[in-house]
């Protein structure tokens, strides 16, 4: 396989029959991640196969309140970023690659409810209301400035906790609908900030008109090719 520097990742010919493990390791590779290889705007072919990035868990444990808040404290300035992002008092989680999930604020689900076009009354309306959510948006930050995202169905309308310690079995649990399942983010709101992400993962998301290209569930980055896209 040849070198990937910046030229070669922002053209999709490079990554065809490439994992995105390998893609990923190049772009963690550079200063600032996916800014740096998408610049102001993301490609329509990028947005479409985001979710071979994206690395669903099948489990979940609820880490302690002090672990959980060290590792919020560690996101890259939290004090902005995270605040109205996380609820105030955080739920971390870990999976068994040994990666991290933080629990967002209803609000920040609501792109994954009903037609997935939700209105600004919508968003206003779920913001800090658990009770009105049918589901759960957990995201996973990863080195490029990007993150992994799981959508989980909320039956019960109740609060994702759990007990600290307790590992609790999601598969059966994740939301795969082409419009509401969870997708990657080029942009984390924890790392990049909402005007980023907006601007990189839910516009992209709204102006979306083909579907998005998605590998099998639950499969890991390393087992994945990125394919040809359709013509």
């Amino acid at each position: 396989m040849s070198y990937l520097g910046v030229t070669s990742l922002q053209n999709y010919d490079s990554w065809v029959g490439r994992s995105p493990a390998e893609i990923k390791r190049a772009v963690a590779a550079l200063p600032h991640g996916w800014l740096t290889v998408f610049g102001s705007v993301v490609p329509r072919w990028a947005n479409r196969v985001r979710n071979y990035f994206n690395e669903t868990p099948k489990q979940l444990t609820l880490l302690d309140v002090i672990k959980g808040a060290d590792l919020v404290h560690d996101l890259p300035r939290p004090g902005l970023y995270a605040t109205g992002a996380l609820p105030d008092l955080p739920a971390v989680y870990r999976d068994s690659r040994g990666k991290h999930w933080f629990m967002m604020v209803p609000g920040g689900a609501v792109y994954h409810m009903g037609n997935g076009k939700p209105t600004g009354k919508d968003i206003a309306k779920a913001q800090y209301r658990w009770q009105s959510h049918s589901v759960f948006k957990l995201v996973s930050p990863d080195s490029t400035g990007g993150s992994s995202e799981v959508i989980l169905k909320n039956p019960r309308k109740q609060m994702l906790v759990g007990r600290t310690g307790q590992t609790m079995p999601i598969a059966g649990d994740v939301v795969f609908d082409n419009v509401l399942r969870g997708s990657y983010n080029f942009a984390e709101t924890l790392v990049r900030g909402f005007t980023r992400h907006e601007h990189y993962d839910v516009k992209p998301h709204e102006r979306m008109v083909a579907p998005y290209l998605n590998p099998p569930a639950f499969t890991s980055l390393e087992a994945r090719v990125f394919p040809p896209l359709p013509r």
